[in-house]
């Protein structure tokens, strides 16, 4: 829509639509608490599905605008950039995950 309405360039829009495709937690927390109070949805458990997919839907958001912008402004192909961005998150969160169960391990064993 960005494209057309406003005439920005594609890759332009499709960074736009990665920023307005975040949801607000502001927003979605206090609209499913009253949906909540007033029993819609309860029984079926929708109101935790919202808030649990709001979450997923933002950090999809993040991802996603990250790795738009690492591939309008990198002097690689399109196609490096592209295989890049989300080998380069898989491999951080790998190397975070490995910290993090080390730093569990040693301090675990102190106590």
């Amino acid at each position: 829509m960005c494209h057309f309405l406003l005439g920005l360039p594609w890759d332009w829009a499709f960074l736009l639509g990665s920023i307005f495709a975040a949801v607000s937690p502001a927003v979605i927390v206090p609209c499913l608490f009253r949906l909540r109070e007033k029993g819609y949805g309860v029984s079926k458990g929708i109101p935790t599905l919202v808030l649990a997919v709001s979450g997923i839907d933002d950090a999809a958001s993040v991802a996603v605008f990250g790795i738009i912008t690492s591939t309008m402004f990198s002097n690689a192909s399109l196609t490096t950039s592209l295989i890049q961005g989300p080998l380069s998150v898989v491999f951080a969160g790998i190397a975070f995950g490995c910290v993090m169960w080390l730093f569990v391990k040693i301090h675990s064993r102190k106590k």
